[in-house]
């Protein structure tokens, strides 16, 4: 597939994510390494492939956004399995979300930001959380449409926000005045 002389961007990321299942399933670290190395020159070369085709931004969502989306959520798995930092990793999920954005890429960055508040510089802990929760803020945006989940991830709002970040506290007064209970 990507082999091919114009493959498309399904190609480099439907390979990228068979790569991350053959490293999930190795054994040794050398085969790990082989199979971290090999995908990220396919998500390389699948940003190579995307830049080529001059694809023009769109308000609407284009297959070329979700398979873009899915190289950058590659890309950030790959840089967890490198130990690089929860900050580095959000880079890439964000670049995901901005690609396709979705309730689950929202989560996906929201988690990251927080992991990365809570690994990071002290410093920079309260900007995450505060990012953390504007993706999380999108996430329950998302699941407006289903009650049962929002309802479940409004707890979530209590039991890892409010319950742990006292700043938060207009932001989160905002939230539940937009989603009552």
């Amino acid at each position: 597939m990507v082999g091919l002389t114009e493959p498309s961007l399904l190609g480099f990321q439907a390979l990228a994510i068979e790569y991350l299942e053959r490293l999930d399933a190795a054994e040794s670290p050398d085969e790990r390494e082989k199979w971290i190395s090999l995908a990220e020159d396919v998500v390389r070369r699948g940003f190579e492939r995307h830049g080529e085709l001059g694809l023009i931004p769109t308000p609407y969502s284009v297959s070329e956004g979700q398979d873009l989306a899915q190289l950058y959520e590659v890309q950030g798995i790959l840089l967890r399995h490198r130990g690089a930092p929860a900050s580095e990793q959000a880079q890439s999920l964000r670049r995901a979300f901005r690609s396709s954005p979705d309730a689950r890429r929202a989560w996906l960055v929201a988690q990251i930001l927080y992991i990365a508040a809570e690994t990071e510089a002290e410093e920079t802990r309260e900007a995450f959380i505060v990012e953390s929760l504007d993706y999380y803020a999108q996430l329950l945006a998302y699941s407006r449409a289903n009650p049962i989940q929002l309802e479940k991830n409004l707890i979530l709002l209590e039991t890892h926000y409010a319950e742990h970040f006292p700043f938060l506290e207009d932001r989160l007064a905002e939230l539940r005045g937009r989603y009552p209970r």
